[in-house]
C-alpha cells in the first residue's frame, strides 16, 4: 500500500490548487503538515499553472492498495 499525501491550498481568487507527495513513510500530525504548508507560502516558491497559492486549506493522505487480479 502506498500513501501520497495531498496539499491543498488557495489562491487568490480563493480558487484550490492540490499538491500531490507521493510515497509518505512517516506518520504526519496537523501541525507538522500545516507549518510546512505556511512554510511553502512564506517562501513562494510555488508555481502551479492555475495560480500561486495563499492560504493552507487542507490536507490529506491517500491510500492506495493494488490487488493483482492475474499476470501472465
Amino acid at each position: 500500500m502506498s500513501q501520497t499525501l495531498e496539499l491543498i491550498f488557495n489562491d487568490a481568487v480563493n480558487k484550490a490548487i492540490k499538491i500531490q507527495i507521493p510515497k509518505i513513510e512517516h506518520f504526519l500530525n496537523e501541525s507538522a503538515v500545516k507549518e510546512g504548508m505556511t512554510k511553502l507560502i512564506e517562501l513562494d516558491i510555488l508555481r502551479p499553472k492555475s495560480g500561486i497559492p495563499t492560504t493552507a486549506h487542507s490536507a490529506q493522505i491517500i491510500d492506495k492498495t493494488t490487488k493483482l487480479i492475474f499476470e501472465n
